[in-house]
This record gives C-alpha cells, sequence and structure tokens, in this order.
C-alpha cells in the first residue's frame, strides 16, 4: 500500500517515548521540588584564575608571646624562637659599640628574643634568619632592622649554633612617637608565619616618657617634663644637680649692670660603651635654656668644668660621671623656674623643673 502525505509512526515506538518522557520528566520534579539522597558531592571546578602573589594570608598561625615557635620546620634550616619580652623605648639601644637613640617624633618596639638551633647539626644564625614585620595602630606596615644583638655583650649576632644551644638577643622595629603596634608577623621568607596580637601584651613607656593622654603608654613625648636628681638619657646622659647665684661673676660672662649669673649645675655620665667626647658641637649639639616665672626664655652662654672657669672639653670613660656648669645671664628680678637641656642633634628636649636657689 502507498504512502498518502505522511509516514505513520508504529505504535510501539510511540508507546515507547511517551514512556521515556514521563520519566525525563519525573526526574526534572525531583530535582526542584524533593530532596534527593545523599550523596558525595560533587568536586568544585578548578579555578582558571592564576594565583598572585599578596592576595592571599600565607600559611600560618596564632601566636602568643612566651611561647616558643619553630620556622623552617622540617628543613634543614630549622630554627626555634621565642619572644621573651616586648617593650617601647625612647632610650639606649646598643647596637655594638654604636649607641642608636631615636630622635624627638620616633621611638623603637624592642623585642627580646631566644633563639635556639633544634637540630642535630650546627646551625648558622643572623638577623636576617627571622623577619619581624609590623602593623602600626595607622595600618601601615613597618619592617624590622634585620640584625640582632646578643643580650650579654651588645654585639651583632652572626655565629654557629651549637645542637640544643640556645642564645638571648635583642632587635627592634623603629615606630613613629604617637603610634602603637598592635600587629607583628614573623616569618621564614618562605611560607610559613606566625601572627600576634599585641594589644596589652608590649610593656609601656615610663613616665615622664609617655604621653599621659594615651592610656596604652605608647605614645612618646617630644618634650619630656623632667625634675632634679634624676638622669636622663641622651649622648651623654645628663641629670639636673641644683641651681645657684654666685657671689662673685665667673670668668668670660657677658653681664649687664642689671643682670645676674645663675648656674645650673649639671652631671653627664656616659652609657655608651666607649669614651665619649664632652665637646659641644664637635661630637654632638648642646643646647640649655633658662625658664623664667613669666615663661621667658634666655640661653645659655658657656658651659665650664664643674669646678673651673674654663669651656668643657675631653673626654668621658665609659661608665663615668663628670659634673658641669651652665651659665645664663638673666635680669636680676628673674627667678629661675625651668631649664631646657638637649645633648644630641634631634633628640627629646628635657624641661627640668629646677629646685629653689639655696640663700
Amino acid at each position: 500500500m502507498k504512502a498518502t502525505g505522511t509516514s505513520k509512526t508504529p505504535l510501539i515506538a510511540v508507546l515507547g517515548l511517551a514512556l521515556l518522557t514521563q520519566v525525563t520528566l519525573g526526574a526534572g520534579s525531583l530535582a526542584a521540588g524533593t530532596t534527593k539522597p545523599a550523596g558525595k558531592p560533587a568536586a568544585p571546578p578548578a579555578s582558571t584564575s592564576p594565583a598572585v602573589q599578596g592576595t592571599q594570608q600565607l600559611a600560618g598561625g596564632s601566636a602568643v608571646v612566651g611561647k616558643t615557635y619553630t620556622l623552617f620546620l622540617g628543613t634543614t634550616d630549622a630554627i626555634n624562637y621565642t619572644i621573651r619580652k616586648a617593650e617601647y623605648s625612647v632610650g639606649h639601644f646598643y647596637k655594638g659599640d654604636e649607641d642608636d637613640i631615636r630622635p624627638e617624633g620616633e621611638k623603637a618596639l624592642i623585642l627580646h628574643l631566644t633563639i635556639q638551633n633544634p637540630q642535630k647539626v650546627e646551625l648558622g644564625i643572623s638577623g636576617n634568619s627571622i623577619r619581624f614585620t609590623g602593623v602600626d595602630s595607622k595600618n601601615q606596615s613597618v619592617a624590622g632592622d634585620g640584625a640582632w644583638f646578643a643580650e650579654a655583650t651588645h654585639s651583632e649576632v652572626h655565629l654557629q649554633l651549637k645542637p640544643g644551644q640556645k642564645i638571648d638577643v635583642y632587635t627592634r622595629i623603629v615606630l613613629a612617637g604617637d603610634v602603637s603596634l598592635p600587629r607583628l608577623i614573623v616569618d621564614d621568607a618562605n611560607s610559613k608565619v606566625w601572627r600576634y596580637d599585641l594589644k596589652g601584651q608590649v610593656a609601656p613607656l615610663a613616665a615622664p616618657f609617655a604621653n599621659p593622654s594615651v592610656k596604652d603608654g605608647s605614645a612618646a613625648l617630644d618634650e619630656v617634663p623632667g625634675k632634679a636628681g634624676v638622669f636622663y638619657p641622651a649622648v651623654l646622659d645628663v641629670r639636673v644637680d641644683k641651681v645657684d647665684v654666685p657671689a662673685s661673676q665667673p670668668d668670660g660672662m657677658d653681664v649687664g649692670s642689671n643682670q645676674k649669673v645663675v648656674v645650673v649645675y649639671l652631671t653627664f655620665h656616659n652609657a655608651n660603651l666607649v669614651p665619649q667626647s664632652m665637646v659641644p658641637g664637635a661630637a654632638y649639639s648642646f643646647r640649655a635654656s633658662l625658664l623664667d616665672q613669666d615663661g621667658i626664655s634666655v640661653d645659655y652662654q658657656h658651659l665650664y668644668l664643674g669646678s673651673r672657669d674654663k669651656e668643657l672639653g675631653g673626654d668621658l670613660p665609659a661608665g663615668k660621671d663628670a659634673g658641669v656648669r651652665v651659665l645664663f645671664a638673666v635680669d636680676k628680678d628673674v627667678v629661675p623656674t625651668t631649664v631646657k637641656l638637649r645633648l644630641g642633634g634631634g633628640l627629646r628636649f628635657y624641661a627640668v623643673a629646677l629646685p629653689p636657689i639655696a640663700k
């Protein structure tokens, strides 16, 4: 029999197609409206974006002051370290024979460390063995000095540690005077980092160096209020001892008919590890001014030896003291209240309240 326009589909094929359509629609209804039995989840597709350095945190963990951690774990460079103490400082920082006091506007966060060789062979160490990077309270990254100094000798550390041997060292991060360092990152310049939350963990600046308006003791004053009888750190540490109006005029003074001489007695102390010249201008700058009851300031005329009218000179041995005198010419009705001192270019001023002049 010939076809008359369109071909006819056998009945069995029609029934099979209908059954297949029903099964397919039923599966779609199951996925959309019912809970599919739990099975092994499909693996997520692999990322096609390239890794970009600096966009992800390095592997590591949280750390605390006082606990020991290992960097380069499982390698021949493995090294143990412990941060024993962290402190803010505006005082002496010894780098070998050099004493590096930070100037006004700056301070240091000093880290006291114990370094240990955990290996069965000798390990060479130096300040480059571990990196210290801080994030300050203004969210600025600040790097460490990159040098370690031995607590016992102040010499820079470049040595071989025997198996199990330890050494106590210190290093620092230089900061602006008005910021704190709430975060510290310690890493091995490879892939492992330890992150410290230092809030409440750093020893504050001591009075009178700390700005009293900042509660955590992290902010440093640029002009430090002082008192007589106390040494303050400088190129040569300085202490105000007494103030006097001499009965006779010292040699070399330029004094008007309506003026008097005021002498402020100081003691210099050499806290350096080597002799320090006492000649102002050659080895360090010296500035001194006298403030009266009205806040008027007068600069000094002479810096004399303690007992002779002779300009200060010579070297002060390490660890020794020297008495000196600072001479001012002021009006006769002036009552001296404060002497402002700075020993060292750019260092902090000390505004020391003067004791009453002896009658």
